[in-house]
């Protein structure tokens, strides 16, 4: 399984206008100097996530530098999820928030989560103002042993269960409130740019040189996928993953150095999982072959991360010279496990006879 682009919103997200007009006190002069026509530019991300029905929005945090005073704007920009086109901005006007936290993901419970700077904690914040509720559910990472600061993560308040990135290294701790324990322990070739909340079964990894994993952080831990983004651009100053849990599918934000004119550049890319064919076994009996009898074989068809590959059919023949037995499932169609079950009359006098089963893969997405 891999990730297919498929289509994106190129810039969805514009500065202010300067008006032309120089209060007493004001910041940031190069802002306003020719060729630059506007008063504010992006200084920060500190988060972009999915917010399911009835929002079925992105929601993407800012920090501005700008002309007027204070000289600075914390914004959150809400952005339609099926076109990525800008809904609303709305100025939080809350710095301390944004100043002192890594980053913020929506995740279990449909609740914001940050990680603050001066305390290390992990903690639930204001969905609107970022601001400090840990008193509804923390954990403080810093005064365990070994301690841990985790930058990117996501959490399960049911099970008290976290998965974060530490430095170069994805972990996965239990009983976060209690006696934490690790259950999962990755090694990464770089940094995290952020972790993505699927369920609590599974969430995304977008690592800072692009490339993108799949993590069942549940029941079995592992990485299930992996794949990179499209095209990537080193000029992108920082990328961001959120997961559409609605039509099942990643947006990343790739902030872009302004224009000339100090526009903002950024664009927001739709990925969809997209299953590639890679194995198909060869039959096998499931019952004794007898003359004239019928057996039933079993194929399974996989995909290129062992996932049962659907709704593949195949062209199931006889290649022996004396073609006494009959097939009687000619055209069999893979089930949702990936398996394909053949049947095969058997003549009535012992015969030696071959089968043969062929399939024409194509990409499908699911």
């Amino acid at each position: 399984m891999s990730l297919y682009l498929t289509n994106s919103k190129v810039n969805p997200l514009a500065y202010k206008l300067w008006d032309g007009t120089s209060p007493l006190i004001h910041y940031n002069e190069y802002l306003v100097t020719l060729p630059r026509l506007y008063m504010e530019e992006l200084l920060s991300i500190c988060g972009f996530y999915y917010s399911g029905p009835p929002d079925d929005c992105f929601y993407l945090w800012t920090l501005h530098n700008q002309y007027y005073w204070p000289s600075w704007s914390v914004n959150r920009y809400k952005f339609d999820a099926a076109t990525g086109n800008l809904l609303e901005r709305f100025d939080a006007q809350s710095i301390f928030s944004v100043v002192y936290i890594d980053s913020v993901q929506l995740a279990d419970l449909n609740h914001c989560y940050a990680t603050w700077r001066n305390t290390m904690m992990v903690g639930q914040v204001d969905n609107t103002s970022l601001a400090d509720q840990g008193s509804q559910w923390s954990f403080n990472s810093w005064n365990w042993t070994p301690q841990r600061h985790f930058d990117r993560y996501v959490v399960n308040r049911v099970t008290d269960t976290v998965l974060g990135s530490s430095g170069f290294v994805l972990e996965i701790w239990t009983d976060v409130r209690g006696t934490p324990r690790q259950i999962y322990g990755q090694k990464l070739p770089t940094t995290v740019s952020n972790i993505a909340y699927e369920s609590n079964e599974y969430a995304w990894v977008l690592l800072s040189t692009g490339q993108i994993l799949k993590v069942n952080w549940g029941t079995n831990p592992r990485v299930e996928m992996f794949s990179s983004i499209q095209s990537p651009d080193p000029t992108d100053r920082q990328r961001l993953l959120a997961y559409d849990s609605l039509r099942r599918r990643l947006a990343i934000y790739r902030w872009k150095p302004n224009a000339s004119d100090g526009s903002a550049q950024s664009q927001i890319d739709f990925y969809q999982t997209i299953a590639k064919p890679f194995a198909l076994t060869a039959p096998v009996p499931v019952n004794t072959c007898r003359a004239g009898g019928i057996t039933q074989f079993v194929a399974n068809v996989t995909g290129s991360m062992g996932e049962g590959f659907v709704g593949q059919q195949g062209v199931v023949s006889l290649v022996s010279p004396k073609n006494h037995g009959v097939i009687l499932s000619p055209n069999p169609v893979s089930m949702m496990n990936g398996s394909m079950l053949i049947s095969y009359q058997a003549p009535s006098s012992p015969y030696d006879e071959e089968i043969q089963l062929d399939i024409t893969f194509s990409d499908t997405i699911t």
